[in-house]
């Protein structure tokens, strides 16, 4: 199959809205309510950073690039339509990382981070060749900053689960 990447549209935005997830994997469902929700659909708010993957002009997911840090560090966030077999992912995962270096060259390392109960996506991303970090937080996240911009927080994500960063090196 081929992929390719394009400036995500609101559109696209409101198709990937309503994708459901299996019930382990409820923090990627963005249909469920989260501050991916927010932040995908608003489009002052995505920017320029989220780009739609397609293969054969059929939208089957997003990724996001954010917080170049020191420009060396950038932080992905990738979603692909649950019915993409594990292989195919990888493939889209290995694509990504190399528009990502070919896009930001001074971007020598992709951080991914994802939600302590979700084994299958650590497994997913050190497969793909991510280290994993461990925890960053047993607090979860604070929602102050985004219940200020109007964000809902009532399915934000449960304070007991703590986010995990996974690190790869791409130059």
């Amino acid at each position: 199959m081929e992929y390719s990447f394009r400036p995500l549209e609101q559109k696209d935005a409101e198709m990937i809205v309503s994708w459901d997830y299996p019930d382990d994997y409820m923090f990627a469902d963005i249909s469920k309510g989260s501050e991916n929700r927010y932040y995908l659909l608003n489009e002052k708010l995505r920017g320029d950073r989220y780009y739609a993957i397609e293969s054969d002009n059929e939208l089957i997911g997003y990724f996001s690039l954010n917080n170049i840090i020191r420009k060396e560090y950038g932080a992905l966030q990738l979603l692909i339509k649950d019915d993409k077999e594990e292989k195919e992912c990888e493939k889209i995962t290995e694509l990504v990382c190399k528009y990502i270096k070919d896009r930001y060259p001074s971007c020598e390392f992709i951080n991914v981070s994802t939600y302590s109960n979700l084994d299958r996506a650590i497994k997913f991303y050190e497969r793909c060749g991510f280290e994993n970090k461990g925890p960053v937080s047993v607090q979860g996240h604070d929602m102050s900053a985004y219940e200020q911009e109007g964000f809902d927080p009532d399915n934000a994500v449960d304070s007991n689960i703590s986010l995990v960063i996974l690190s790869r090196k791409i130059s």
